[in-house]
């Protein structure tokens, strides 16, 4: 099972197996309430270089874009063929 991807390759795996967009990750970050967590998301959203399966910051934009366990395995295992 992949445990890593690019961010690049990320979004297109949300679009391709949730229909989630961009735009739409990014109106969740905006729903958090608290502004340190929001803002630490957005930073680690818009910044990092790989997304991890297990990092803190894709279990709390899994829940936010009421993905399951099963859905981030498909997500990394479908990101890991995308080449762009």
């Amino acid at each position: 099972m992949p445990q890593v991807c690019t961010p690049a390759q990320g979004l297109v795996a949300l679009y391709a197996l949730q229909a989630i967009t961009e735009d739409n990750v990014l109106s969740a970050i905006a729903q958090i309430p608290d502004p340190v967590q929001q803002y630490t998301a957005k930073i680690g959203y818009q910044h990092a270089t790989t997304w991890e399966r297990n990092s803190p910051t894709m279990q709390a934009m899994s829940q936010l874009l009421q993905l399951s366990d099963q859905d981030l395995d498909a997500l990394f295992t479908y990101a890991a063929g995308v080449n762009l």
